[in-house]
């Protein structure tokens, strides 16, 4: 077993292989794809017996415009994943890893034992075969909430326990994170916020989280016939959004000047964010089109409004999210800053980008926008500020 590096900035991804955990998913696909674009590395993805080789290739090859199949088919090997960490471990061993990228878990909001193996066991795991491989650098991806509700400026520390947590989800990815800190690997955790679509395309090939959740409920729940009146929760905090590329990016600057035990806020330039009601406008702007929408402050107080029982189902399916998008979040972003690389510009144009791509994939949502008048949208610059009407 390898030594562990101690000293701080060792660089990595000059061309070495590099162990994948959780490559069938959206952020895993979207780093291998980011680094089969930037770097000169190969990869190594296990992944479960239901997943095709073939199309686990081809969704990587998705998730950047330049990148053809044939090169991520020269560069990914993709195997199933065995049973065991020593039969996985000597797999990795003969490609020649030496970097662990655990980018696989549980997104369960409060599905608790679906949470506890799918992130804490399965990090046990991946911890596990780091020591066994001797790994030189070890990377978790978790997310910047699991700070959970806090007061003030979020560090890119480790967090104690809160006075509350929005879902089991933060409580369990923040479990996780003191897992990978304790572990004695050299380690680097990366926090992202709500990662949205590429920021020059507009393409997302994820569940439906965060904005893309408002944006289906209102597919699934609404887009059958045009809505004259609309209800909105909004409110003047900034929507905490970052584009999937500035995700990559920030994470593989992180290794590229690796510094051991060094945590990451990868969000989006705070001065730049749209506001949750600017969002809300822009969605009523480019698709709802209502002759009036109401705004209310929190879930509590739309009880009260006269409103069909769809639009109250699509306010309360999307509670959750509205709530966490209420809060004040102040993250720090210190260490991409010391990296030279600030956060990215997630802005109401760039949002515009990826809620056009989300509608030009929804045979429903083209139909509903072809039957509602016609739009008079104000132009989503990034600088403006706006109320809904």
């Amino acid at each position: 077993m390898a030594d562990h590096p101690t000293t701080s900035d060792t660089r990595h991804l000059q061309g070495e292989p590099v162990l994948l955990l959780g490559g069938s998913g959206y952020l895993g696909r979207v780093t291998a794809a980011r680094l089969l674009t930037t770097t000169d590395c190969s990869l190594l993805l296990p992944v479960r017996t239901h997943h095709q080789p073939d199309d686990v290739l081809a969704a990587i090859a998705a998730e950047e415009p330049d990148l053809e199949l044939a090169t991520v088919r020269e560069r990914v090997r993709v195997t199933g994943l065995p049973d065991d960490v020593v039969s996985l471990a000597r797999m990795a061993r003969d490609a020649g890893v030496r970097g662990l990228l655990h980018a696989a878990g549980s997104v369960s909001y409060f599905d608790a034992e679906a949470l506890q193996a799918g992130n804490e066991d399965l990090t046990r795991g991946a911890l596990a075969l780091g020591e066994e491989l001797g790994v030189d650098w070890f990377t978790y991806l978790s997310t910047a909430f699991a700070s959970g509700y806090r007061d003030g400026p979020i560090p890119e520390a480790l967090h104690d326990a809160p006075p509350e947590d929005p879902t089991d989800y933060t409580r369990s990815k923040r479990a996780c994170e003191h897992l990978v800190a304790s572990s004695g690997l050299p380690t680097l955790i990366a926090r992202p916020s709500v990662v949205i679509g590429d920021s020059r395309t507009g393409h997302y090939s994820g569940r439906p989280y965060g904005i893309y959740q408002l944006w289906r409920g209102f597919e699934r729940l609404l887009a059958d016939r045009w809505q004259e009146e609309a209800h909105a929760i909004a409110c003047d905090e900034r929507l905490q959004i970052v584009h999937q590329d500035h995700v990559a990016d920030g994470l593989l600057a992180g290794l590229r000047s690796f510094s051991p035990g060094r945590i990451l806020h990868l969000v989006g330039e705070p001065e730049h964010l749209p506001t949750v009601g600017e969002a809300w406008q822009l969605w009523f702007d480019h698709l709802v089109r209502p002759r009036v929408a109401h705004v209310h402050a929190d879930l509590s107080a739309a009880e009260g409004w006269p409103m069909s029982t769809r639009q109250r189902l699509f306010l309360e399916f999307t509670a959750t999210n509205l709530a966490i998008s209420s809060r004040a979040w102040d993250f720090v972003t210190d260490g991409l800053r010391r990296l030279g690389r600030p956060p990215g510009r997630a802005d109401l144009a760039s949002l515009l980008r990826c809620q056009d791509a989300f509608v030009a994939a929804s045979p429903r949502l083209r139909a509903y926008r072809a039957v509602t008048p016609e739009p008079t949208p104000r132009a989503p610059e990034a600088s403006s500020a706006h109320v809904l009407r």
